[in-house]
Formats: C-alpha cells, structure tokens, sequence
C-alpha cells in the first residue's frame, strides 16, 4: 500500500517542485535553528544580574567592567601590572573577566573573598558570607597580601558586615559583598557605553 502512495506523490508531483518543498523545508529549518541559538545566547547572558566584560578606561587601562541592567558599566579592576610576559594586563583583564561572568551565572558571585588553594593566595567567589571558596577569580603573586588586594579592589568600605571570619592560618579572612559594592559604585558613577 505504501509503494502505492509513494508512486502516486512522485506521478502526481512534478520533479521541479518537490526539489522546490524540500528547498524551502530546508530553508525553514536553518532559520529555525538559528533563532534557538540566538534565543540560547541571549538568555545565558540574562542569567546573571550584570555582565562581566574587559574594556578599557579612559587611560587606555584594560579594566574588568559590570554593565548593570540599566546600562551602566562600573569598573571593577584595572589591570596595570603584567603578572608575567605571558600574562600581560590585557590577557588577565580578559581570561579574569570571564571568570567574573561565569561566576555571575551560577549564581556565585554573591562575595568575593580570598583562600589558599595548590599553596597560593587566590581570589575567589562565594554564594553565602562565610562560605569557601567556590571559583577562583585569579591567583594572587606571592608578596601580596589578600587582605590588601580585596581592599584595593573595592575600598575598604565595601567589606562585607559581620564576625570576622579566621583562615586555618589563624589570619582574618575578609568578604566583600559584590552586590553592595556595584550599587555604591554606581550610584557615584555616570559611565555608560
């Protein structure tokens, strides 16, 4: 019965036009495609509240910035020092930034805090104050002090309130609260782009 069928569509169906069906079938299909992907690209970039990006300042600084949802970019960390010849501002304002955005979309960039992690001082993401370490942001080089970058990096007034939390070293482990610190910096600041 079947053969029956298909005989009849290719009798009754000229040629020039089931290559035209398929033709626009297949068309149909790319753009189709092409929107999920869109559509997919799109929502990953809305997961988080910001976008972590590398841009730079007004000084031609590599700088990691955060677009907020209104639009403005508040900058985070301005990358002067080449950690190596390797590892040149630009490379680390770029590889770091989108640690920034990976953390921003699990979720985890709620603090930022400092650890030990494979024996070096790291800078890293948490969820809760107090929490451990749950993603490294960049690795601090050895005469740093952890404490003294989380307070270059975001003034010592953005420190997160709350019993101070001790390191297994016995030293003070210190959590910036990253929401508070974007809201502070952008209601002192008029950047846009």
């Amino acid at each position: 019965m079947y053969k029956q069928v298909l005989k009849l569509l290719v009798v009754e169906i000229p040629i020039m036009k089931l290559q035209s069906i398929l033709l626009t079938t297949a068309a149909a299909s790319v753009v189709a495609l092409g929107g999920i992907a869109t559509f997919s690209q799109s929502s990953l970039a809305q997961k988080g509240n910001r976008v972590y990006f590398c841009g730079k300042s007004s000084n031609n600084i590599p700088t990691t910035y955060a677009r907020t949802k209104t639009g403005q970019r508040i900058s985070v960390i301005s990358w002067q020092k080449p950690w190596s010849d390797e590892y040149t501002p630009k490379k680390r304002c770029q590889i770091v930034s989108q640690r920034f955005q990976k953390a921003e979309e699990r979720g985890l960039l709620d603090y930022i805090t400092s650890e030990v992690v494979k024996k070096q001082n790291v800078i890293c993401a948490t969820r809760r104050y107090g929490g451990p370490c749950q993603r490294v942001l960049f690795t601090l080089r050895d005469d740093d002090k952890p404490e003294d970058v989380l307070g270059a990096l975001f003034g010592q007034g953005y420190k997160a309130s709350g019993t101070l939390i001790q390191s297994e070293d016995g030293s003070p482990r210190y959590y910036l609260n990253v929401n508070y610190m974007i809201d502070q910096k952008s209601k002192s600041t008029t950047e846009l782009k």
